[in-house]
């Protein structure tokens, strides 16, 4: 029998006299049961309330059950055996990754562990590029997939969600800038005016967007709610429901965000340095679990309920535009059009048409990601990769 819920909020009014502890286990036996009775409209309705799945057990098993129902037909592609061009990258990459582990013996294991989930995955997908981020991204699934259930599943999250960062330039990336552009300015017209979006497109998110948002994280506890945000993504089919959360997060510390940019206007020589280091270090310094449940909590009341067409501002083959029930042959059909898009409009063909604040807006952007990500639990950006993706932007 499948189960009836009127409510997105799993937490509603008439459960609000029951504990957090009790309504998590609430949820848990409900999650199971609709595991056990293969009930995907259910899994899909849970998934984004409270909770999400609870645990990672559960989320393992309704991860893969809904990414298979995407997705039909044979997974059958390339050869395990021919190494992909990224794998020295993904080495350096995985060496600092799970830092946050204590015990170095799990760390070790995780660490081979993420570096053959990746590996696999690029060698399936040699047309794929790596980028530093998605090991970011596995390593979320590596924590919480069983061994049995992991690489299929990263596979499919993988084609599905992520191939707009896949490309061999930043130009799909640039148009999901764009999207959240939009998001952002229709939920919060004053917020965008501070950020300055109608004039930049927001490179200050890049290293979020990238990261799936994993980027504005230090650990992963067995409840973080980074967990709940792949819920979310994944259970909606939607991965502009990525930018609900972020625009949420923006908005969640709005008064901070304007007074830090009144306050240091003065110390910057342009807009873009201003907003892109008051955002960052904003979110670095207030950001906590507490904030985290307020921000996720507000999210699901937005869920796609945005009026944005995002197809006007992404290519017809991007990630944000989702597919359903689509044969593995054809989704493999659309990454090679991607692709096919990609190098007809690549950044580093289109550059003499880029103004300079916009290159050098990218600059920023990027090196903001390695400072960050250098900083944080997984690891630094590699300085080969940087120089990589500045010649790609600079280049005349």
């Amino acid at each position: 029998m499948s189960l009836e819920w009127e409510d997105t909020a799993f937490d509603m009014a008439s459960l609000s006299f029951i504990s957090d502890l009790n309504q998590s286990k609430l949820k848990r036996v409900i999650v199971a049961n609709a595991l056990q009775n293969e009930d995907l409209a259910s899994l899909e309705h849970l998934g984004t309330s409270r909770f999400g799945f609870v645990n990672s057990q559960l989320r393992s098993q309704a991860w893969l059950s809904i990414l298979q129902s995407r997705v039909k037909g044979s997974h059958a592609c390339g050869s395990l055996k021919e190494p992909h061009k990224d794998e020295y990258q993904v080495n350096l990459d995985v060496n600092r990754s799970f830092s946050f582990i204590k015990d170095s013996s799990e760390k070790l294991q995780l660490r081979d562990l993420l570096y053959d989930t990746i590996v696999k995955t690029l060698r399936k997908f040699p047309q794929l590029n790596y980028y530093q981020g998605y090991h970011e991204v596995v390593s979320v699934f590596v924590l919480v997939c069983d061994r049995d259930s992991l690489n299929e599943t990263v596979e499919l999250f993988t084609l599905l969600y992520l191939r707009d960062y896949m490309m061999d330039s930043l130009q799909c990336t640039l148009e999901q800038l764009e999207v959240l552009s939009q998001f952002i300015m229709e939920r919060d017209a004053d917020l965008a005016k501070i950020l300055q979006l109608n004039q930049k497109k927001p490179i200050f998110a890049i290293a979020s967007v990238l990261t799936l948002l994993i980027h504005n994280f230090e650990n992963f506890e067995e409840d973080s709610p980074i967990f709940s945000i792949f819920d979310i993504v994944i259970t909606t089919n939607n991965l502009s429901n990525l930018f609900v959360v972020y625009t949420e997060l923006l908005i969640y510390f709005k008064v901070p965000i304007l007074k830090q940019v009144e306050a240091y206007e003065i110390d910057f020589e342009n807009d873009m340095d201003l907003i892109h280091s008051v955002v960052q270090q904003t979110l670095l310094k207030f950001l906590t679990r507490s904030s985290w449940d307020e921000i996720l909590t507000q999210a699901r009341l937005r869920l796609n309920n945005s009026t944005v067409r995002v197809a006007k501002y992404v290519n017809k083959y991007s990630s944000l535009i989702s597919v359903s029930n689509i044969e593995f042959s054809e989704l493999i059909n659309v990454l090679s059009k991607e692709i096919e898009w990609d190098a007809s409009r690549k950044i580093v063909k289109a550059s003499p048409k880029i103004p300079l604040f916009v290159k050098w807006s990218l600059v920023i952007g990027i090196i903001a990601a390695v400072i960050k990500v250098g900083s944080s639990h997984t690891n630094t950006i590699h300085s080969s990769s940087l120089i990589d993706s500045l010649k790609k932007v600079l280049s005349p």
